[in-house]
């Protein structure tokens, strides 16, 4: 009995050496961070609930410091940043690996080298990769010569375009990586707002990306937490799809029951100076925004292509760009535009098809609402208020 007894305690005892062994395991990251002499450098990991500190370092001249840390109790890699004031760089680590890294401050966030860590270097392409859109953004939004709807356009072929080189290069290339993950979460700054580039509350197309790589950390790390993270935002996700589809199905108008008021066409000179006519339509490419009655009026008139643009200002960059003959527009549209620099390119030819007039929708048994509301345009005209926001908006008569 006393022997079973020892044996037992020294079955216990080995085993709790073997789980401390198993939780003794560390990593280390080392190197350098010069122009930062007297600066605190922190370790934090960047866990599900926010960033926490590690360890911190005073550094001195030569910027030289090291992190010797316990790894995490944890299958998958792991996500940390080294961080001065606001400039950080960050990192994934496994359980085990040695990782040096070289940077210079203030620069240290894209100027830095990894050197260890395929993982590491692959966040390193990501986080440049992000700091140049950024900065590409910026430069579209503080330009004087673009109109609101020509930014956001443009911004959107630029965030398309960088989601799918992601996707393609990175994401779908080898989605059960740490790199793959960390590309999930990266942000763009858009006016006053930080916004997730891969956004799965309002994208389905995002929606199926985080579902790729969370289906692929349930195949190598079964049971994480940060793939079950990822599997809770792809179907919350998928839940706010399905919400916003329904609203707009609802909102949704036959178009067969919309008339447009004064659609005219705009196109631009051709090197003879001649101007594109609504008869010369017949055998052109003509742009015209999708869901609208200028789609229908360039099918009738003998478009060889009707292409069907998101916006507005998409159909001016098309005709500027030459990927187009003509656009045709609502004329308060055309004319905002012209008012607004286009003129310099473009101009309106023909006579405007005429629509039906614009309205106020109220209820029919409130008559006195209809009478203010037509009181108070009659005050507008006669006082010449109207034409003065007509002449300020479209800049020609409104009569």
């Amino acid at each position: 009995m006393k022997i079973s007894k020892i044996y037992s305690a020294a079955v216990i005892m080995v085993a709790a050496l073997a789980f401390t062994s198993c939780n003794n395991k560390k990593f280390h990251i080392n190197g350098n961070i010069t122009e930062a002499t007297d600066s605190m450098l922190y370790l934090e990991n960047l866990s599900l609930n926010g960033p926490v500190k590690i360890d911190s370092v005073k550094l001195g001249e030569d910027g030289a410091f090291a992190f010797d840390e316990n790894a995490m109790d944890s299958i998958t890699p792991e996500f940390y940043r080294l961080r001065i004031a606001n400039q950080s760089i960050n990192l994934s680590i496994d359980s085990t690996e040695t990782v040096k890294v070289k940077a210079s401050y203030p620069q240290m966030s894209y100027k830095y080298e990894v050197e260890g860590s395929e993982n590491c270097s692959k966040i390193k392409e990501l986080s440049i990769k992000q700091m140049i859109l950024q900065n590409n953004i910026n430069a579209i939004t503080k330009s004087p010569n673009m109109g609101i709807d020509s930014v956001d356009v443009i911004v959107a072929r630029m965030l398309d375009a960088y989601k799918q080189d992601i996707k393609v290069n990175y994401i779908f290339k080898e989605p059960m990586k740490a790199s793959s993950y960390y590309a999930l979460f990266q942000t763009i700054q858009l006016g006053n707002e930080n916004s997730l580039i891969f956004n799965p509350r309002n994208n389905k197309d995002d929606v199926r990306v985080f579902a790729a790589v969370a289906t692929s950390w349930d195949t190598y790390y079964p049971g994480a937490e940060r793939g079950k993270n990822l599997h809770n935002i792809a179907i919350e996700g998928m839940k706010d799809i399905r919400i916003i589809e329904n609203q707009r199905a609802q909102q949704q108008i036959d178009a067969s029951k919309v008339s447009v008021n004064g659609c005219i066409d705009l196109a631009m000179e051709d090197s003879k100076g001649q101007v594109r006519r609504l008869t010369d339509l017949k055998g052109k490419v003509v742009g015209a925004q999708v869901g609208t009655e200028s789609v229908k009026l360039a099918q009738e008139n003998g478009a060889s292509q009707v292409k069907q643009l998101d916006s507005n200002a998409q159909a001016f960059m098309e005709l500027k760009a030459g990927t187009v003959d003509a656009v045709i527009l609502d004329r308060p549209v055309s004319m905002y535009y012209l008012n607004k620099g286009a003129d310099k390119d473009v101009k309106i030819v023909g006579t405007p098809k005429e629509g039906a007039p614009m309205v106020f929708a109220m209820s029919k048994d409130n008559e006195q609402l209809q009478k203010d509301v037509n009181a108070a345009l009659k005050e507008l005209k006669d006082n010449g208020t109207y034409d003065k926001i007509h002449a300020k908006w479209f800049g020609a008569s409104s009569k």
